[in-house]
Order: structure tokens, then sequence, then C-alpha cells
């Protein structure tokens, strides 16, 4: 098992979901007519999966293992 794979797993209790949502709050308080977002150090790309659907996204990692597994999801 690759380290995305095993960071996944790890973190696979973690609510993307709700974190997500209030990474929207945020964003749409202070920039309300956002329509990109970066994610720098994205991982694997758990949050960009449910805020895709609000923005333009790009997530950038340092670990190419990571991104492939963002690029998956």
């Amino acid at each position: 098992m690759d380290k995305a794979a095993r960071y996944d797993l790890i973190y696979r209790s973690k609510d993307y979901d709700h974190e997500a949502k209030l990474i929207d709050g945020l964003i749409r308080q202070y920039q309300p007519n956002a329509t990109s977002l970066l994610d720098v150090a994205c991982g694997t790309g758990s949050h960009l999966h449910y805020l895709k659907a609000h923005y333009q996204c790009k997530g950038v990692d340092i670990d190419p293992e990571m991104l492939t597994l963002a690029k998956q999801k």
C-alpha cells in the first residue's frame, strides 16, 4: 500500500464534507465573488471532491503519489 492510500486510510473517519462546507462559508464571507480555488498541499484531494461543486478547483502537492490519487478522485 502506498503512502497516499495509507493517508486516506488514516483519515477515513474525517468529515471532509462538513469541513468543505466550513471552508466554503469562509470563502463566501471574505470573497463572496470567488469562482476559483487553489488548494495548496491538497493531499489526496478529499476537500476538493466537495468544493469542486462550487468552484473551479486546482490542487497542488509536493508528493506525486498524493496528486495521482487526488486526480483519480
